[in-house]
Formats: structure tokens, C-alpha cells, sequence
């Protein structure tokens, strides 16, 4: 069996990466998992994919007896119609045959709260309320998962499974996709921290600068903003998370309520339904 871990954003699909890649020769020679990601350019494919151009030829498995692994959020995030999803399942079957396809899932809410640290840390300006109401105006598709799962799911019908995301036991429950559980924690390196969020008082200062960086009358630069990022990614300043108002909260549930009830039906989830 093989494994592809399609995301979502924000369910430690970077995370995954950085430990399947920094432990690929002891995880190959303990349980025969070949790591896929480091063969093969997923940007590309999938720009190939979306252009119907030369896909199948993207990949040759280097380890053709070996089970892979295969991790990338942008499958998710940028493979959206039909027939793009059609084209990447003749890609999967060509090259993996039988194969497991991973969407892990994230509370709504505490992901509107996660990406935003992710935003301000990408040279963004709005402030956190700013952000919520533009979020919500726009529908981001990627949180919608509902009508995006529905999609892989008429494609890929016996392939695809869907879970709750749970940070803490990522790694176990990644390993035991494989049937192998990885217990001897101290045979692999960890890849530390990867995209974690800052706290709010940092974010507040970090935004400042990206404004900063924006005023035609400042002289702060792009490179005085990297290193800023850079500094307080290491040494956050403050404790506390920025968090989503009652009403905030109120008027996600109301976005997403309908669909979550279908996801939690079909998939066994406990994704946020009716009041909170």
C-alpha cells in the first residue's frame, strides 16, 4: 500500500516533509517506505496536470519494490475541477497502483486563528478582525471542506479517507498508515518546530513592519522585515495566541455548519456543528 497525505493547509504536512525527508534512509531500511517527495517536483506535476501536458512521464519510482510516501498540500489546495483530480488519479495509477489517499481536516476556527500567523509572516498588513471578515467574505475554499472532499471522493471512491487533525499524534498516526508504528523515538531526528504560530504581540510587531515596509516615506526594507520575521520566529515575544471573538465564532459556525454535519456523518469527524 501507498500513502499520499494531500493536507490540508495547516494539518503539518510541512512538518511531515521536513521528518520523512530527514529520516528517509533509516525509515526505507527499517520498513521498506520509500520517501516519494524527495523525486519528485509536485509543483510541477501539477502544473502539468492542470495543463493536460506529459504528467505521466513527471515520476519514475526510484524504489520499485518499496512502499511510498508521498506528502503535499498542494494536491488539495490547488487541484480543484474534476478533470484536474481525474488526471492526477491516472498519474497516482500509473505510477503507485494501489495507494491510500491521507485528508486530515482542522476545526475552522482554530485554523482561521493558525493562518493568520502564516499571513502576517508573508508580508501581509490587515489587522486579525480584518482578516476574519475577509476570510469569511470570500468563502475560503480550502476550509470548505465539504464541497472539496465531495470532489476527491467522486474520483477517488475506494482511495480516500478522511480524519480529524490532531498535531499531537501526527507522526503515530502516520506510521500506523504503513502498519508500522514508529516507538523508537530516539532513532529519528526531529525537524524542531515548522510554522509555528506567533503569539499576538508579536504578530502585532511584525505586522507594523510589514506596513512599515509598504510606506513610500519609511525606510524600513524587505530585508529589515526577513530579519524581524526571522528573530521573533526564534525568540516570540508575549504568550497569548490571538483568538476569535463569540460573534466571530458565531458567524464561522454559521458558514460551515451544514457542510460539517455532512463531513462528521460520512467520515466520523468532530467538526464544529450549531452552537459552541
Amino acid at each position: 500500500m501507498n500513502y499520499i497525505y494531500i493536507g490540508a493547509e495547516k494539518t503539518s504536512s510541512t512538518y511531515l516533509q521536513r521528518f520523512f525527508s530527514k529520516n528517509k534512509h533509516i525509515i526505507y531500511q527499517d520498513y521498506g517506505i520509500h520517501y516519494a517527495g524527495q523525486d519528485l517536483n509536485v509543483k510541477e506535476l501539477i502544473l502539468r496536470i492542470k495543463n493536460d501536458d506529459g504528467y505521466l512521464s513527471s515520476y519514475n519510482p526510484a524504489a520499485q519494490n518499496a512502499r511510498n510516501c508521498l506528502i503535499s498540500e498542494f494536491f488539495y489546495r490547488d487541484l480543484r475541477d474534476l478533470r484536474e483530480l481525474s488526471n492526477l488519479k491516472h498519474f497516482f495509477n500509473s505510477v503507485f497502483g494501489d495507494y491510500k489517499i491521507i485528508l486530515y481536516v482542522r476545526d475552522q476556527r482554530d485554523w482561521l486563528e493558525s493562518f493568520y500567523s502564516t499571513y502576517i509572516k508573508n508580508g501581509r498588513e490587515l489587522s486579525f478582525n480584518s482578516y476574519v471578515k475577509a476570510m469569511l467574505e470570500k468563502l475560503d475554499p480550502s476550509i470548505d471542506y465539504h464541497s472539496r472532499s465531495e470532489r476527491w471522493r467522486f474520483i477517488f471512491p475506494e482511495s480516500l479517507e478522511v480524519r480529524m487533525f490532531s498535531g499531537q499524534n501526527l507522526i503515530k498516526e502516520a506510521a500506523e498508515d504503513f502498519g508500522a508504528v514508529f516507538d523508537k523515538q530516539g532513532d529519528y531526528m526531529s525537524p524542531g518546530q515548522i510554522n509555528s504560530s506567533l503569539p499576538s504581540r508579536s504578530l502585532r510587531i511584525l505586522r507594523n513592519i510589514n506596513l512599515a515596509v509598504t510606506d513610500p516615506s519609511s525606510d524600513v526594507s524587505e530585508m529589515d522585515r526577513k530579519a524581524l520575521k526571522s528573530l521573533l520566529s526564534k525568540h516570540p515575544i508575549g504568550e497569548n495566541k490571538v483568538k476569535l471573538s463569540s460573534k466571530q465564532q458565531c458567524k464561522i459556525l454559521e458558514r460551515f455548519s451544514k457542510g460539517n454535519e455532512e463531513m462528521n456523518k460520512r467520515w466520523g469527524l468532530s467538526l464544529p456543528t450549531g452552537d459552541f
